[in-house]
This record gives structure tokens, sequence and C-alpha cells, in this order.
């Protein structure tokens, strides 16, 4: 596929699960990783192609009306493997957050949370974590009820 505006590839990458994905669950992942391309420093996006309508195109740029809305009402971001981990940091480990894997996130929050786990998740928690505040968890669940994720 092409985009109908520049002729780029609309596919970046594409993956086996292999590849993305490692533990016990592989199996329940896809059998191919698909990674959109970029345009214009935008990430592109996958929604529903209205079928029923013969002047859509499968690949089309989104109205203006289609962008609104949070989760599964409309487009509003696109999700990257690159990411970003924000911690304060008490312990002045700053190799130790340096090394810090996607897998680490879970036990990190647990642990913050005074959640006793049994070691059995992957990953390992960092140190420094502790849990939100009061104003700061009304804080991050006012930005999830913003982008649709809590009611």
């Amino acid at each position: 596929w092409k985009l109908p505006s520049s002729s780029a590839p609309v596919v970046e990458r594409a993956r086996r699960r292999e590849e993305v994905y490692q533990g016990p669950h592989v199996h329940r992942a896809p059998d191919v990783v698909v990674e959109l391309a970029q345009h214009d420093g935008y990430g592109l996006s996958l929604v529903p192609t209205p079928w029923g309508d013969a002047a859509r195109t499968s690949v089309r740029r989104l109205e203006d009306f289609e962008l609104a809305g949070g989760k599964g009402r409309g487009m509003n971001g696109v999700h990257t493997p690159h990411g970003i981990w924000i911690q304060t940091n008490t312990e002045g480990a700053r190799g130790a957050l340096a090394a810090a894997h996607i897998a680490d996130t879970a036990p990190t929050i647990l642990r913050a949370m005074g959640v006793a786990f049994d070691g059995a998740l992957e990953g390992r928690p960092l140190g420094g974590a502790r849990a939100y505040s009061a104003a700061e968890e009304a804080v991050v669940a006012e930005r999830l009820r913003k982008l649709g994720y809590l009611e």
C-alpha cells in the first residue's frame, strides 16, 4: 500500500512475533506485527474503513470529525515502540534507570503501591519509586478521562 498523496509506503516494516515479544505467551501474539510508517513526521494509524461507502478508499486522510474523541471514538494518537520512563530517583542509581526495560514497569508499580508479588513477573522493580499522592492520582485520572480510558 502507498499513501495516495505521496506514493510513500504505509508500512515501515513487518516483523515475526518472536522478534518483538518474548516469554511464555508469545504464541498468543499476532503472527506478524506491522509497524506503520510516518508521513510528514506524523504516525499513521489504522481505523475501521466504512466499506458500505463506495466513495471511501482503504488508504485515506481522515476527516476532521474522525480525529476527535477518546478510545474507540476516533483517532487521537498512535503508539510507537519507543517510550519514556519518568521517575524520581532517590537512590541515585542512574545506571539502573538507563538499563530499564518495559518489563520493569509492573514490578516497579507493584512495589511502589505496596502490593506483594511472587517474583514470577518478568523484569525487576526499579529503585526510588513511590505511589502517587491523592492530588497526583486525581490529575492522572482526569487526563485518562479526557482520553476516553475512564468514564
